[in-house]
């Protein structure tokens, strides 16, 4: 199972533009372990293939959003 969401996600990355052995990595794991298959979602899908947009620029952007949502995830808002 962890061999066929490696394998997917590096596939997918491949097809997605991404030529940056650090930009592969960080989607292989993101697409493997934390988030399986996003880019598969409605709302990956939509971010990542913007057009006019280099490849690597979009998942940097993508995965800004994902770390922030995390972070608000563990840490939410404090009360005032």
């Amino acid at each position: 199972m962890l061999y066929n969401r490696i394998y997917w996600s590096l596939r997918s990355g491949r097809e997605y533009g991404l030529t940056q052995p650090a930009a592969r990595g960080s989607w292989v794991l993101l697409g493997s372990v934390f988030l399986p298959y996003f880019w598969l979602t409605e709302t990956g899908r939509a971010d990542l293939m913007r057009p006019g947009c280099d490849p690597h620029q979009r998942y940097a952007d993508y995965y800004a959003v994902i770390k922030a949502l995390n972070k608000r995830q563990a840490d939410p808002w404090p009360l005032p």
